[in-house]
């Protein structure tokens, strides 16, 4: 994302426009969007359950995912000369912040009921071991690889690939979800 809004389109970026102090301050702000969602969630997932509330998050995020360059597309403008521009070379704070606030609040919504879904899906014997490592499977696949590959596909293929490639994940996320049985109501006790 960092590269996408600082860098050229040679350099591997979007040509938004945007110095790396502007754009880590918009990703800051949508951390802390971030973190409230997984607090939001994670009443929520108490209340309705864990697997409803991550299936709903899995669904958002792939029509999220569909509608990517749509959302990254800027408002067509007009330069100097009077020719209209619809591309997305253009500096827009609050549009790109908006997409970033959005983007991160559904992954908050979508990461933070797995911390009690997780491990409620192992017996107790082996619960530790089991959690920990989805956890770290988790960490590699759906994490560690993640930035090289969006740097990758949208330098190759532009943005809307990034968006393709963030639907397949969690569509990976939601059959994984749906093979599970929900755990809210599960006596662990025993």
């Amino acid at each position: 994302s960092l590269a996408w809004g600082t860098k050229t389109v040679e350099q591997g970026g979007g040509n938004l426009g945007f110095s790396n102090q502007e754009y880590l301050l918009m990703l800051m702000i949508a951390v802390c969007v971030f973190a409230a969602f997984i607090v939001i969630s994670c009443v929520n997932a108490d209340k309705f359950g864990r697997k409803r509330v991550i299936i709903i998050s899995s669904c958002c995020l792939i029509a999220f995912a569909l509608l990517f360059p749509f959302l990254l597309l800027a408002f067509p403008h007009r330069k100097q000369d009077g020719s209209l521009i619809t591309e997305s070379g253009q500096r827009n704070f609050a549009t790109n912040l908006l997409f970033l606030c959005i983007g991160f609040a559904l992954m908050g919504t979508a990461f933070g009921p797995i911390g009690a879904f997780l491990p409620e899906l192992f017996d107790a014997n082996v619960r530790y071991s089991g959690s920990g490592i989805g956890y770290n499977l988790a960490a590699i696949v759906g994490a560690a690889f993640v930035p090289t590959i969006a740097t990758w596909l949208s330098h190759h293929w532009g943005v809307h690939s990034v968006g393709l490639y963030l639907g397949v994940m969690a569509l990976c996320c939601l059959i994984a979800v749906l093979s599970c049985k929900e755990t809210k109501n599960v006596d662990f006790t025993k």
